[in-house]
């Protein structure tokens, strides 16, 4: 009976009380939120890709959904493409194919 109280409403979270999501613990599902980015021409430059709006576990090809300003694109999440992860900041470098973006 209680439960029929809320059939159909919108429900709200605090994203305060939502538990923290790592990639150690929760694999790269946890990486939704987080900013792609890319070297550029020269050592020195990083280019920023877009958010990660989606983690899509296809077997043997896991992929990310990154929102870019040109739209959204599909980019393989492949261990020869990332560069490093850093939590602190959320952000992920990655290597990324010529023709993905």
């Amino acid at each position: 009976e209680d439960v029929e109280e809320l059939v159909g409403k919108e429900v709200y979270i605090d994203a305060d009380n939502l538990p923290e999501m790592s990639v150690e613990e929760d694999g790269y599902a946890a990486l939704v939120g987080w900013t792609v980015l890319t070297p550029g021409e020269d050592e020195e430059t990083i280019i920023e890709v877009g958010e990660i709006s989606d983690f899509m576990d296809i077997p043997n090809n896991p992929c990310i959904e990154v929102d870019t300003i040109n739209g959204a694109v599909i980019i393989p999440l492949h261990e020869d493409f990332i560069i490093s992860l850093d939590p602190e900041y959320q952000e992920i470098i990655m290597s990324i194919p010529e023709g993905l973006l």
